[in-house]
């Protein structure tokens, strides 16, 4: 794999089992994708795509073509690999033992599977799946995504993988296709025949996709939820017709074991991370346990839990604080406290005297978020334009000068999409926290003395009506004139 990798022969779509490489940066991709179509009010279709027992039915021979040609395998290693899978037998193990008898290799019925659980299994698929990503490439068109300020920045993708759970999108179509959605069903039947090559098979009753369109409702462009006819039909190599389900947009999905959703939902997400802490809480009332290792088990079983998925979810400081709720009178009693035991020094640091127990809007909205931001900016990978074409898209809307992290966000916040990004900027308002790194998302005025209309107009938003302002307003020149036009649409 590190020859895959310092050669350019991985693409940049498979996130499982590589380095430097996280299962939250996949979801935080879809995520974006989601937030940047949302602000656009762009037409999309997403799909999740599971696979069945996927390990076991990998093509042992196309693996081992695969990493000669890619890896520079060995000829003999290759063979010793096809060798070994031909002559396994397989037992059945149970709580009463192992049974007898066995099942292997035949030539009538042939086994190629690498198995579940065995080393070679994980590189094996992110070859197979490398190559249909390749495939994908040429045949399909998938998601587009550009910057509005500097259009050498733009991110096309056809999938994301983590390991074999696949994110498939579509924002763009073929001149072909008179649809999204007729896009969207050749992409589908792509992915489930490059599938069905490697040995696979999409399991399309474990798979789910979104249909978003937008129209204008009372002068305000909506998202509206498309009818029954929206369907996607994989015909699959036994012979069979099977349908992918359709979700509603309000609808939330379980996605690496985050709750997601296309228009920014979190009520199943909430409920994820409240039951996480309420059983967390019961168990530690009733376990017996010492105090050293309760607060063990805060930080190494449901700390550990809560920031895996705290760093995608998008929740407000009243949420956190119900959770806090219920987690700081164990932690309080573990230490021997009364739990009317003030909160700063709960939060302080053992320099301050304090127990160094985060609050958890500080551990997710702030650590987590700021962590992964700041670690895809300075490896400006594909999450990081992901991340400035969103920015950008943000700042657009606030229309200032300054950057849209440092702006009052009581006063702002109401311009904007509601997303990953807008979350962390209400963060960072809250904790009075200022961004100076390079960002690269502000706009530039082209002229000296030039200045952006929300920086000059923005004070009398909420004083008077544009109508009452223009009658005083005196136009300079017909660009002043237009722009105040544009400002008023």
């Amino acid at each position: 794999m590190q020859i895959a990798e310092k050669t350019g022969n991985m693409t940049d779509n498979q996130y499982g089992g590589r380095k430097c490489r996280q299962a939250q940066s996949a979801v935080i991709n879809k995520v974006l994708y989601y937030d940047i179509n949302r602000t656009n009010m762009r037409e999309a279709q997403y799909d999740d795509i599971d696979m069945r027992s996927n390990y076991d039915r990998e093509l042992v021979r196309l693996v081992t073509t695969e990493a000669q040609v890619k890896l520079g395998m060995h000829k003999e290693d290759a063979k010793f690999m096809v060798d070994f899978v031909e002559n396994q037998r397989w037992y059945v193990k149970t709580g009463f033992g192992i049974s007898d008898e066995c099942y292997e290799y035949e030539n009538s019925a042939p086994m190629y599977g690498l198995g579940q659980g065995i080393a070679w299994s994980g590189p094996g698929w992110l070859l197979s799946s490398d190559t249909i990503a390749k495939c994908k490439e040429n045949n399909c068109t998938g998601m587009e995504f550009k910057s509005p300020m500097n259009q050498d920045i733009k991110v096309q993708k056809s999938e994301d993988y983590f390991v074999d759970d696949t994110s498939c999108g579509c924002n763009t179509k073929d001149v072909s296709k008179p649809t999204i959605m007729h896009q969207a069903q050749h992409n589908s039947q792509k992915h489930s025949d490059y599938v069905e090559v490697t040995g696979g098979l999409v399991a399309a009753d474990k798979s789910n996709f979104y249909h978003i369109k937008w129209e204008f409702s009372n002068g305000n462009k909506v998202p509206i939820d498309q009818d029954d006819q929206d369907k996607l039909i994989l015909s699959q190599g036994d012979g069979g017709r099977r349908e992918i389900k359709r979700l509603g947009i309000n609808q939330e999905h379980k996605t690496l074991g985050c709750w997601v959703n296309p228009l920014g939902e979190n009520v199943q997400a909430y409920k994820q991370m409240y039951d996480f802490v309420n059983t967390w809480r019961g168990r530690m009332l009733h376990s017996g346990l010492s105090p050293k290792l309760i607060r063990q088990s805060y930080n190494t079983e449901l700390l550990s839990q809560l920031k895996y998925r705290l760093s995608v979810y998008m929740f407000t400081e009243n949420q956190c604080e119900e959770l806090m709720k219920m987690i700081n009178p164990i932690i309080l009693h573990s230490h021997f406290l009364n739990k009317k035991y003030p909160r700063s020094l709960m939060q302080a640091n053992e320099q301050y005297g304090g127990l160094s127990i985060s609050h958890l809007y500080d551990v997710s909205m702030g650590m987590e978020k700021s962590k992964f931001l700041l670690m895809h900016m300075r490896r400006n990978d594909t999450t990081a334009k992901l991340f400035t074409i969103a920015m950008q898209n943000l700042q657009l809307e606030c229309g200032t000068e300054e950057l849209f992290f440092n702006l009052d966000y009581a006063e702002y916040s109401n311009m904007t999409t509601n997303g990953w990004l807008k979350n962390l900027w209400e963060y960072y308002d809250s904790r009075a926290i200022r961004v100076d790194e390079e960002l690269k998302v502000t706009y530039k005025k082209p002229r000296e003395g030039d200045k952006f209309l929300m920086d000059v107009l923005g004070k009398y938003r909420h004083e008077i009506t544009p109508i009452q302002m223009e009658k005083t307003i005196k136009y300079d020149n017909i660009w002043d004139f237009l722009r105040w036009q544009m400002w008023r649409m």
